[in-house]
């Protein structure tokens, strides 16, 4: 079965948001989850020693690592600017390295140019489009490289149109996976982003699987919910958990739920949490989790 984990931003707008990794992976460990999943600032701040001292914490907790994370416009490696280019390649490379000492071996995000990039309306046509898709498959011929010395699936993660505008569906992710060519070229599959853009979502993780690029899935409720919330649901989770199992896919589906208003980068205006504390998020997601195994069984 599948091993299920949680994303560290489950803890935005609660007192655990800046807790580190530490008591981020005892809390994914109180819920159950098997695979805590954090972003790329906590590793690359490790020095060596430290990064050492955490594999093995993650080790001995019998937990394992995922990261999640993209590029801003200071290092876009799709950006007009080849300086701003060279920085994000270079900050790719370090992260890659600092996942490879850490025995983390996939990385997914927007991490093929800048999150929440929105061209200029008269601009955005076609054209223009592959040309910043060309910038960044440039950008990703050299990072990718460091990916397969390192062991790293690269995953690019599928969005909704309000997030960026490169790959929107995994048709198109797919694609940019082939054109770039790797082996560990992968995609990223969300519940959420899929509900807004694909036509059906069992069939874009049955595809995606079937390329054999199918490297991570994120799953929440069609408002970023935990899973199974409450026992109320938009989703078709028997079709989306049987797409799962059918397709052969075994890697991790990692819980990214949104429920703290504090959440604004994600555009979360409202506590759906219904105020709750640290021990009832735990518990939202140890039920999240078990939703998901029930589904999976």
């Amino acid at each position: 079965m599948n091993k299920i984990g949680l994303h560290n931003a489950y803890w935005l707008d609660t007192e655990m948001v800046d807790a580190g990794v530490y008591k981020w992976m005892e809390l994914a460990k109180q819920a159950n989850c098997e695979v805590m999943e954090i972003g790329t600032a906590e590793i690359v701040a490790m020095t060596n020693a430290e990064r050492l001292e955490f594999k093995k914490a993650v080790a001995d907790a019998g937990m394992i690592l995922t990261i999640n994370d993209g590029f801003t416009k200071d290092d876009d490696i799709a950006a007009e600017d080849p300086a701003v280019r060279r920085r994000g390649i270079e900050r790719a490379k370090r992260i890659l390295q600092a996942m490879y000492e850490l025995g983390a071996d996939r990385w997914s995000g927007i991490n093929y140019s800048e999150w929440l990039r929105h061209p200029e309306v008269a601009t955005c046509t076609p054209d223009f489009k592959a040309h910043v898709r060309d910038l960044s498959l440039e950008s990703m011929r050299e990072i990718i490289k460091t990916a397969e010395d390192c062991g790293v699936d690269y995953c690019f993660e599928v969005v909704n149109r309000f997030e960026q505008f490169l790959l929107n569906t995994a048709a198109e992710g797919v694609q940019f996976c082939e054109d770039l060519g790797s082996p560990r070229a992968k995609l990223l599959l969300d519940t959420f982003h899929m509900n807004i853009e694909e036509d059906n979502i069992a069939d874009a993780i049955k595809f995606a699987q079937s390329k054999g690029r199918l490297g991570h899935i994120h799953v929440g409720e069609s408002n970023r919910r935990v899973p199974g919330f409450e026992g109320k649901t938009n989703m078709d989770w028997d079709a989306i958990m049987g797409a799962v199992k059918e397709s052969g896919y075994e890697g991790y589906i990692i819980m990214e739920p949104f429920m703290k208003m504090g959440a604004t980068t994600i555009c979360c205006w409202r506590d759906m949490s219904h105020g709750a504390d640290i021990a009832t998020m735990v518990g939202y997601a140890k039920d999240g989790a078990a939703f998901l195994r029930s589904k999976l069984a």
